[in-house]
């Protein structure tokens, strides 16, 4: 035997110790890396859950203000489009008594009619009250002193609807 692999045969169980250390050590580091490579996975999935829980969370919330904006939008337009609606009722309507009453003005009843507003501005303005009759229309405006009171078609319209607005607005409750 040489020199050379008599050292070599003396120093194997030196060689194997420390081959034998460092495959230990090798496994040790894999299973440590391994382990650790797990931990740091479960913890990105756990960020990532909770992340996605947050995203959830926030989706919802948003998609809640959303269909909560939607409805009130809806609500709105539909409010709008009924005012629209009894707005549209109370002009015709309106404009149906404005008729009657230029058409009135047409007729032998205009004369009695006037008379008998020009009653009415008497009785509530006194005899002394100066009386005015547009041309052709149903009506009369009086005035006495500071007062006056203004009894033409436009004017007896609009208390024709003040007084029956509330039996107008029905149509719709």
């Amino acid at each position: 035997m040489t020199a050379k692999s008599r050292l070599i045969a003396d120093l194997s169980p030196v060689t194997d110790f420390l081959a034998d250390s460092a495959r230990r050590r090798g496994e040790q580091i894999v299973s440590e890396a391994a382990a650790q490579a797990e931990n740091t996975l479960a913890e990105a999935r756990q960020q990532a859950d909770a992340r996605l829980a947050t995203a959830r969370e926030r989706g919802a919330t948003l998609a809640r203000r959303s269909a909560l904006a939607v409805v009130a939008n809806a609500r709105r337009e539909a409010r709008q489009e009924v005012l629209g609606a009894q707005r549209l009722v109370y002009e015709q309507v309106r404009t149906q008594v404005l008729d009657r009453l230029r058409q009135l003005a047409r007729s032998p009843e205009a004369a009695a009619l006037n008379a008998r507003l020009r009653e009415v501005a008497r009785e509530r303005l006194g005899d002394e009250a100066t009386l005015v009759a547009p041309e052709g229309e149903i009506g009369v405006v009086a005035h006495c002193g500071e007062r006056s009171l203004d009894l033409k078609t436009d004017a007896l319209v609009e208390r024709v609807m003040a007084s029956v607005g509330e039996e107008i607005s029905e149509l719709w409750s």
